[in-house]
């Protein structure tokens, strides 16, 4: 500690370290918002991977669609928009009609990329909610085809109200997705010819399994009411998502939730094509994990740059404590009345001025006093 002429002490070691202090916080607060980046990096590529997933899911979807619509607007439907009767199986062209409709429909496939990648297992066309063929992609039974298909289609009747011609929203059973397009003559007709498109949740899977997003993520494909028609939690495929999480998740497109005393992050995003919806679980500690091994390289550069800010914290406060210690020793020299004491040059040039002035003063003095008194 050092004082002069009462003025309050100064401890100059203590004023290094505070200054070395300051600078470490600034290094601390450039780690901080170097790793505040890095998370919010990885928290996107979360989201980005749900959107790119919805993107791929929903393409799939619309290529069944279209298979669907190629197939109801054959010849062969269209003749029994305007005859009901066309598939009455006491016609003498009842089995002309039905080749006619299985022939158009196995065309349709042909080009349909929904086919080609097997996301169809099975095209079933119902009339008056009765089997009348059917084209199969896999070695299915065709007694589980028929049932399953007229199980799925009473499910839409049920819950729907009938359409002339138009899209039922999707159910599921047996791992399969199903896409339902009724058709009738009229809103009156009880004549009615339903054209059951079984998607192969397993292919669906396999799809965006591929850019899953590792350890401990889950995705789902879920429905309005919160059944899970898809999903990496391939046991709980068909079940019912948590049902108080669900009213939690239903509230926004991304947020948190707790489940077994674990935080978890949730990315979710309606498909455009039908009433799913794609939502992706990600526990926290996943984001904070997958952080950490994407920034080892801007702790380093953060711990270099503490080690110069501290550096150079050290150096200017040594420049400054050096003149203080040189101005305070020779202001103790003039209060012993020893006037020929001098401040050394320093570098810095405006620290040198202030020397100089010193030295100045005390010539002066010396002067004053030797020529006056």
């Amino acid at each position: 500690p050092i004082g002069v002429y009462g003025l309050k002490t100064l401890d100059v070691d203590a004023l290094k370290h505070l200054l070395g202090g300051f600078m470490l916080v600034i290094g601390g607060y450039l780690v901080m918002v170097m790793y505040s980046k890095a998370y919010e990096n990885t928290y996107e590529k979360m989201q980005i991977y749900t959107d790119k997933t919805v993107q791929n899911i929903d393409q799939s979807f619309s290529f069944i669609t279209n298979t669907g619509l190629a197939v109801a607007t054959g010849g062969t439907v269209g003749h029994w928009i305007n005859n009901t009767r066309l598939f009455d199986d006491d016609s003498s062209a009842y089995y002309t009609n039905i080749n006619n409709l299985k022939n158009e429909t196995n065309h349709v496939l042909t080009y349909s990329n929904a086919w080609k990648t097997n996301y169809i297992s099975y095209i079933c066309i119902l009339l008056n909610d009765d089997p009348l063929l059917y084209v199969s992609a896999n070695q299915i039974t065709p007694n589980t085809i028929y049932q399953s298909a007229v199980s799925a289609n009473q499910i839409l009747k049920e819950n729907q109200e009938q359409q002339f011609i138009g899209d039922i929203p999707p159910v599921v059973d047996n791992n399969q997705i199903f896409h339902v397009r009724r058709m009738q003559r009229d809103f009156n007709s009880p004549d009615s010819l339903s054209i059951v498109i079984a998607t192969n949740e397993k292919a669906l899977y396999q799809d965006y399994s591929r850019y899953y997003g590792g350890e401990g993520n889950s995705t789902y494909l879920l429905d309005e009411e919160g059944y899970i028609f898809s999903s990496s939690e391939r046991d709980q495929v068909g079940e019912k998502f948590e049902e108080d999480i669900f009213q939690e998740i239903k509230s926004g497109s991304n947020g948190n939730f707790r489940r077994d005393g674990k935080n978890y992050l949730y990315f979710s995003k309606p498909l455009s094509s039908n009433s799913l919806t794609l939502l992706n679980v990600v526990p926290e500690q996943v984001i904070i994990d997958q952080t950490l091994e994407g920034t080892p390289f801007l702790f380093v550069i953060a711990g270099i740059l503490c080690i110069v800010l501290l550096a150079v914290g050290y150096i200017v406060s040594f420049k400054s404590t050096s003149f203080i210690k040189d101005l305070v020793i020779c202001m103790n020299e003039v209060k012993k009345k020893n006037y020929d004491v001098k401040m050394p040059h320093y570098s810095n040039s405006a620290v040198d001025a202030l020397g100089m002035y010193f030295n100045d003063m005390t010539a002066a003095m010396k002067t004053l006093i030797n020529d006056t008194y």
